[in-house]
C-alpha cells in the first residue's frame, strides 16, 4: 500500500526489525559526523606534506616564474580544501542540530510542512532527513552557531 508509512527497519510497525522507537536516521547522522570530523582532520597533515615539499623543491634547477607558479597552485589548493572544511562543517552542525531538535518535530508536521511551501519528493524520507532538507531550504529556521562553537572546541 503506498500511503503505509510503516518502516520495516526502523520499528513503525510493531514487526520491526530493529524494535520500538529505533530511527536509523540518527546513526546515520552520527557515522556521517564522524566521518566528516575524520575528513577535516586527515587534511591538515596533507595540507602541511604539500607545504613541505614546496619549500623542499630544489631552488637550484627552479626558475622563479616555476616557483611562483607553484605557489598560486598551492594558494589554490588551500582555498579549495578550507571550501571544503567549510561545507563539511555546516553538514556536520546540522546532523548534530537535526539530531538535537528532532524530537521537537513529528514526521507528519514535517510532511505538512513540506506539502505548504512546496517542497517535492518528501513523502519517503525519514524524519531527520525531512527536518534537515526543510532547514536547508530555509523552511525551517535553526541556529547552527552553537554547533559550530562544539566544533571548534572539538577540534
Amino acid at each position: 500500500d503506498p500511503t503505509d508509512q510503516s518502516n520495516f527497519i526502523s520499528g513503525n510497525n510493531p514487526g520491526g526489525a530493529l524494535g520500538e522507537s529505533v530511527e536509523v536516521g540518527g546513526a546515520v547522522s552520527r557515522i556521517v559526523g564522524r566521518t566528516a570530523l575524520q575528513s577535516v582532520q586527515a587534511s591538515a597533515p596533507r595540507v602541511r606534506a604539500v607545504a613541505r615539499a614546496a619549500l623542499d623543491y630544489d631552488t637550484t634547477t627552479a626558475t622563479l616564474e616555476e616557483l611562483k607558479s607553484r605557489v598560486d597552485y598551492l594558494s589554490q589548493k588551500t582555498l579549495e580544501l578550507d571550501d571544503e572544511n567549510q561545507v563539511l562543517r555546516y553538514e556536520l552542525a546540522l546532523f548534530t542540530a537535526v539530531e538535537d531538535v528532532g524530537s521537537m518535530y513529528k514526521l507528519e508536521e514535517l510532511k505538512e510542512l513540506a506539502r505548504y511551501n512546496g517542497v517535492r519528493g518528501y513523502s519517503t524520507e525519514s524524519k531527520n532527513a525531512l527536518l534537515r532538507r526543510l532547514v536547508k531550504e530555509q523552511v525551517l529556521k535553526v541556529d547552527l552557531s552553537p554547533y559550530y562553537e562544539r566544533l571548534d572546541d572539538s577540534l
